[in-house]
Order: structure tokens, then C-alpha cells, then sequence
């Protein structure tokens, strides 16, 4: 029998990592082992304080809480554009309240950590990454060998077919630290899935989905559903503007740690590619060659089609 996939989440806070973190927490076929942090939607320390409440809301023993290392403050070749408030709300959870952490951040930065843990259990440990791939580049600064240690690596960013949310061409975490990325996809190959917004923008939670999940989810579970459903009325409104959608907001970032529960939600495709890194309107675009005879660009694994309903109810399925 297959043991429970070990993950990390390597995150830059916000309602979609958010989601990440909490999914992670209370999905049975998962095994959290910790958290890190990087400069995304929100600052790295940010982050981790946002990290830190969310543990303790989802965790049943706050001591045996997965430990959380703040990371990279900056992207890796230019300088941070700071927080996205429209889409994420004033404290990167739509304006919904958690209590102060119980925790504190670990006094490593978030590069050791990895290369510590990687270490420590080679081939066992999956990492995911929800916000930009800032803390890889200085993680392989430790051991050039990193990726190999690792048994998967997730990425939640880029775009190949869908519309960008950045750029016309680019998704947000790539565009944010195109020089990281690019990084990422020449060092792990094979062993790195992209799930871009090819898929997470067609993962969609609803209102009435919550709603239900409201009304039968365990006690224990009580007050993890309710936050979410007052983080994501943020989310909604910001969809409903930006995406004519009504009642309805994206997964986005936690559609990579559903890829690790289970993989076959997913239809993949192994394709070269390369993330443009100029600056312009093409900079974080995930350039891929279809030829036939392709010779560009590294070989690694896309999410290109998602089993939308399966997927919407295997998230929701954790909660209940």
C-alpha cells in the first residue's frame, strides 16, 4: 500500500494558499510537514503570520503544529511589487479574522529549511509551491542536487492555453519572478508538475456549494467552513468584476495540492518549455514548443484538463 504523500507548502499567502494550507490540513490522504514562506501576494513575513493563524485554526493539537519558515522578501532579480489587496482583501484573507498565533516562525530562513528537510527524508518529501519560486533559486545556492532529493515538486503558476491574469500571456505568480521560474523548470524536469491556470480557473467554488457544506460538515470542522465562506465572499465579489462570474470564485492555488491527493483529477502533458524573462508584456510567459521534433526549452509535466465537478468535490470532501 502506497504510504500518504509528505508534503511542504512553500507559500506567498493569500485566500488561495489559504485554501492551500487548510485543504492540506484536513485531507486525509495527506501528511503535512510544514510550511514556508516567499514574497507573493504578500510580504514573506506576511505570509508566515498568515500561515501560523491558519495552522492553528486547522490543527486539533496546536503543539503538534507543522513548523513555518519565513523565506525570500524579494524576488530573485528585481525588485517586489507588494501586496495585492484587490484580489486577496487588507490581510490576505478577503477581511475575515483569525486569532493570533499560537506559534512562531522558525528561526531558519525558509532555503535551509528545504534543503534541511530534503535532506533529512530523500525521495519521501513532495514540495508545493503556491506562490512565486523565489526560495528555489537560493535553495539550490545550498545544494545544486535539491531537486533530485525531492520525490515530486507542484507548482501552482504559469499558463499554456488559458488567458493570463497579469499579462494577456502570463499568470501572476510567474510574472511576478519570471527568472525563478525559469530556474525551476530547468532544474526539476520531469519531476515537477505545473498546474496553471489552464485548470485552476476552472475549478470553481460557489456560494451554494459552501452553503451545503455548511449545513452537514462534523463540528469540529465548524469553524474552518465558516471562515472560509467569509474569506471567499472577498473572492466572489473580485471574480464577479473581474471574470463575470456570480456566486463562484477559483480554487487557484489549492488546485496544486489537490493534484498531489489525487493525481488522476488531472489530465497531464510532458511538453518543453521555457518562461520568457525580459521585462514587457510577455515577461513570466510559459513559452511552449509543440513541434514535433521539439528542441526548446526544458521537459516538464503541465496540467492541460481538469474533471472540474470531481475535483470542486474532492476539495469540499475534506471539510466534510
Amino acid at each position: 500500500m502506497e504510504s500518504v504523500p509528505r508534503i511542504i507548502i512553500d507559500t506567498g499567502g493569500g485566500i488561495g494558499s489559504a485554501l492551500a494550507i487548510l485543504f492540506a490540513m484536513c485531507e486525509s490522504g495527506l501528511a503535512l510537514q510544514g510550511v514556508t514562506t516567499v514574497c507573493g501576494d504578500w510580504d514573506a513575513k506576511q505570509a508566515a503570520e498568515q500561515a501560523l493563524r491558519l495552522l492553528r485554526l486547522g490543527a486539533s493539537d496546536a503543539a503538534a503544529s507543522p513548523p513555518v519558515a519565513a523565506g525570500a522578501d524579494r524576488p530573485f532579480a528585481h525588485g517586489r511589487k507588494g501586496p495585492l489587496e484587490e484580489a486577496h482583501g487588507r490581510n490576505g484573507f478577503g477581511g475575515a479574522l483569525l486569532p493570533p498565533p499560537v506559534g512562531t516562525v522558525l528561526d531558519e530562513p525558509a532555503a535551509s529549511y528545504l534543503v534541511r528537510m530534503a535532506n533529512a527524508y530523500p525521495g519521501e518529501l513532495t514540495l508545493v509551491m503556491t506562490g512565486p519560486a523565489t526560495n528555489w533559486p537560493q535553495a539550490l545556492e545550498l545544494d545544486e542536487r535539491l531537486a533530485d532529493k525531492f520525490r515530486h515538486i507542484v507548482i501552482a503558476g504559469g499558463t499554456v492555453f488559458a488567458a493570463g491574469n497579469a499579462t494577456p500571456v502570463a499568470e501572476r505568480g510567474f510574472f511576478d519572478d519570471p527568472e525563478a521560474a525559469e530556474r525551476l523548470l530547468a532544474t526539476c524536469g520531469e519531476r515537477l508538475t505545473v498546474v496553471g491556470l489552464d485548470v485552476t480557473m476552472r475549478t470553481r467554488l460557489t456560494e451554494d456549494a459552501l452553503d451545503r457544506l455548511a449545513r452537514c460538515c462534523p463540528p469540529e470542522r465548524e469553524r474552518i467552513v465558516a471562515f472560509m465562506r467569509r474569506m471567499l465572499n472577498h473572492s466572489f465579489a473580485y471574480y464577479r468584476k473581474e471574470e463575470n462570474w456570480f456566486g463562484a470564485a477559483s480554487l487557484g492555488a489549492a488546485a496544486a495540492v489537490l493534484a498531489v491527493a489525487d493525481p488522476s483529477l488531472f489530465r497531464t502533458s510532458v511538453m518543453r518549455a521555457t518562461v520568457e524573462t525580459r521585462a514587457g508584456l510577455t515577461a513570466g510567459m510559459v513559452v511552449t514548443d509543440r513541434r514535433v521534433r521539439s528542441c526548446v526549452g526544458h521537459q516538464v509535466r503541465f496540467c492541460l484538463e481538469v474533471d472540474e465537478e470531481r475535483a470542486v468535490n474532492r476539495f469540499l470532501s475534506a471539510f466534510a
